[in-house]
Formats: structure tokens, C-alpha cells, sequence
């Protein structure tokens, strides 16, 4: 996995790392506070969500697919 100046490396858009199946965000990447971090978190679970269902990665701004209201416990 990449990194530079001490942080991990990773595509903004989806917050993959420079391994495909590795993602990142939050402190690890450089991001400062709650607000980043927690975006970073639904970026990359929105990618994941793609990845998983073999679809195209989805294009900024994220918009996931799912509600929490649709998972199931």
C-alpha cells in the first residue's frame, strides 16, 4: 500500500488504497475531524457496495444504493 509523507495514499473518489481490495480514510489519510472521517466511510463503503454487487464504481457525489432502513440485522 502506497504511501507518502506519512499517510496513506488513496483515489479521493472512492478511497481505494493502491491495493484493489484495501480502503482507507480518516486519520490514515491525512483527513482531520469527525466531518472527513465520516465521509470517507460512506465513500468507501459506497465503492465496496459496488464492488461487491460487480457493478461500475459509483461517480462523485456518492449516492449509495442502500438505506439502513433495507438492512437486515
Amino acid at each position: 500500500i502506497e504511501c507518502q509523507d506519512g499517510y496513506v495514499v488513496v483515489d479521493r473518489a472512492d478511497h481505494r488504497t493502491s491495493h484493489p481490495k484495501v480502503f482507507a480514510g480518516g486519520d490514515v489519510i491525512g483527513d482531520r475531524g469527525n466531518d472527513g472521517a465520516a465521509l470517507a466511510g460512506i465513500q468507501a463503503a459506497c465503492t465496496m457496495d459496488s464492488v461487491l454487487r460487480d457493478e461500475p464504481r459509483p461517480a462523485v457525489p456518492v449516492r449509495c444504493r442502500f438505506s439502513p432502513a433495507s438492512v437486515s440485522s
